[in-house]
């Protein structure tokens, strides 16, 4: 279950907030699996907000003993803009069955990626997704979507599934990488992105992660940037 708070302020550079309580009911068995999300917005003069940045705040090791109070100073971090990254962007979804220990992903679709030039009798070369399972940064399992035609905004709409116990969520992660193969090479890799808890991921990548399993068996669909592959 999400919970969700506002409180408006007038516009500044350096905001200072009197002291405004948030109280959540949350069960101790479930709390190491919760994480707090603060999000600082503008209104502009038409009523419309527009993020300036957000933090996220697992609860994962903060509250490990009992603290009366806690005073936390983080970074913001900018939101991801609309229009594609430098590498491009992946849109899939996220599904997590705690009865099944049953990992479920839906590879959607990219947009905006920079494929690799070709000569242009020999423009034949494919795309496809890659995703690994990871544990403790050790490879687990590794799948592929289907081979599609090139394009820098391919469509794939294809569904994957890994086996993962409840008790492997959080020393597991997960890396989707983007791949052109040409006729005549290896694949080569356009751009990549990994989601996983607070150790492995950061921003909407932490943000997907925890949002599948705070919402179980529910697919969770969203838009990542994609980074150089290494």
């Amino acid at each position: 279950m999400d919970f969700k708070f506002k409180m408006t302020m007038r516009a500044t550079l350096h905001l200072i907030c009197a002291a405004v309580l948030f109280s959540l009911v949350v069960s101790g068995k479930t709390l190491h699996q919760r994480t707090l999300k603060f999000l600082v917005c503008s209104l502009d003069q038409q009523k419309k907000h527009h993020t300036v940045g957000s933090v996220i705040f697992p609860l994962t090791n903060e509250m490990q003993h009992e603290v009366s109070k806690l005073v936390v100073w983080k970074d913001l971090e900018v939101e991801n803009p609309e229009h594609p990254s430098a590498f491009g962007d992946l849109q899939f979804s996220m599904s997590y069955n705690d009865y099944l220990g049953r990992l479920t992903l839906v590879v959607l679709r990219a947009r905006g990626l920079h494929l690799l030039e070709e000569e242009e009798e020999e423009k034949v070369s494919n795309l496809y997704v890659k995703v690994s399972l990871m544990k403790r940064n050790k490879l687990i399992k590794c799948k592929k979507t289907a081979i599609i035609q090139r394009t820098p905004h391919p469509v794939f709409n294809e569904t994957l599934s890994f086996r993962l116990d409840s008790e492997e969520l959080s020393t597991a992660s997960v890396s989707l990488s983007v791949h052109q193969r040409m006729e005549k090479e290896k694949s080569h890799p356009l751009g990549r992105v990994v989601v996983g808890p607070f150790m492995y991921a950061r921003g909407r990548e932490l943000e997907h992660w925890n949002d599948m399993i705070n919402r179980p068996k529910e697919l969770v669909k969203q838009w990542h940037a994609l980074t150089c592959s290494m």
